[in-house]
């Protein structure tokens, strides 16, 4: 498909990994694609299951606006991870380009199962002992769907493990 990361027909899929497989054969890999003749570009996570293909999250993907009215997009994405039931989580920045220059405004840790995505944990949010988290990164998924989470607490090193249990 010529629509690898958006819905922008002028780009071209320049690499293509296959990050896991399921216990229902489900497949997830992530695209990178650029404008033709460029060798990296932005990536999108999909998954495939039984010949059909879901698109997950896209860098460049419209993420609303802030208190400001900046239009914030998905910047970047990393920390791809995914267990047996077909549950991927991942980290995605957040921000926009001001005079060329990247602004990240939140870092989220994301969950997909089956069409839904829904925002685990961010920077700006409260953590239990009340501090503001700073900084988030993915340390392990379980195949229960647990979450564990290495948060900067208050300043970046300030760290805690913070375990979110499956709901």
């Amino acid at each position: 498909s010529s629509d690898v990361c958006s819905s922008d027909l002028s780009l071209v899929a320049v690499q293509v990994r296959g990050n896991a497989i399921d216990d229902r054969g489900r497949v997830l890999f992530t695209i990178t694609s650029a404008e033709p003749g460029q060798t990296s570009g932005g990536q999108s996570y999909r998954v495939w299951d039984s010949g059909t293909t879901t698109q997950i999250v896209y860098e460049g993907e419209n993420a609303g606006k802030d208190d400001q009215n900046h239009d914030l997009e998905v910047l970047e994405l990393d920390q791809l991870r995914s267990n047996a039931g077909g549950e991927v989580v991942y980290r995605a920045a957040i921000g926009y380009f001001e005079n060329g220059t990247r602004k990240t405004t939140e870092t989220h840790l994301d969950r997909w199962l089956d069409g839904v995505r829904t925002t685990v944990l961010s920077t700006g949010w409260k953590a239990p002992d009340r501090s503001k988290i700073v900084e988030v990164s993915i340390s392990g998924l379980n195949d229960v769907g647990d979450l564990l989470t290495i948060c900067g607490l208050g300043t970046r090193s300030n760290r805690a493990l913070i375990l979110l249990p499956k709901v």
